[in-house]
């Protein structure tokens, strides 16, 4: 099951009540963020989201109000203790800006992914999901993504595996079909 919470939806300029873009999508207890722009930590805050939870960033592209609070977001995890690697999936040059705002200041690994904004293709996938970056339309080059979600294998009932006295070696051959 998914659940996503818009943390910003507003443009470039931020307001009171109206933050920049970032979205937070929890699957099966995994954390991914969407875009971060300024305003992102707050946000986090107010819906009580763990911070060490997020493993993977996804960026769209480099307008500001889609990557301005990035730098400040991965300083906090640092500051709050974190050592897991942070993985970040966005174009070729939010590297370059990254490392450039932070210069060796981390103490966990930061691996970024180049998203190419040209073509659908799969970028991530676990046991229980995929990422797919598609083209989008704007100004500058930009991608969306599509988190998909794994079907689970079915269950076999034991007593009908018992009944049938299936092997079991043979048990994941046949929930895959």
């Amino acid at each position: 099951m998914m659940e996503l919470t818009i943390l910003g939806c507003h443009s470039a300029t931020p307001r009171a009540n109206k933050h920049t873009t970032s979205q937070l999508l929890e699957v099966q207890g995994n954390l991914f963020l969407i875009d971060c722009g300024e305003g992102t930590q707050m946000q986090l805050r107010k819906c009580k989201a763990k911070f060490s939870r997020i493993q993977h960033i996804f960026i769209s592209h480099l307008h500001g109000d889609h990557f301005f609070g990035l730098a400040g977001f991965l300083m906090t995890m640092d500051l709050q203790g974190r050592k897991k690697t942070m993985h970040i999936f966005g174009p070729a040059e939010l590297k370059n800006i990254i490392k450039a705002q932070l210069i060796n200041s981390l103490s966990y690994e930061l691996i970024f992914y180049t998203v190419e904004a040209n073509h659908y293709h799969l970028i991530y996938e676990n046991s229980i999901i995929q990422v797919f970056a598609l083209p989008m339309q704007h100004r500058i080059a930009c991608t969306g993504f599509l988190f998909e979600e794994k079907q689970a294998l079915p269950n076999i009932l034991k007593a009908q595996i018992q009944a049938y006295d299936i092997p079991y070696q043979f048990i994941d051959a046949i929930k895959k079909g």
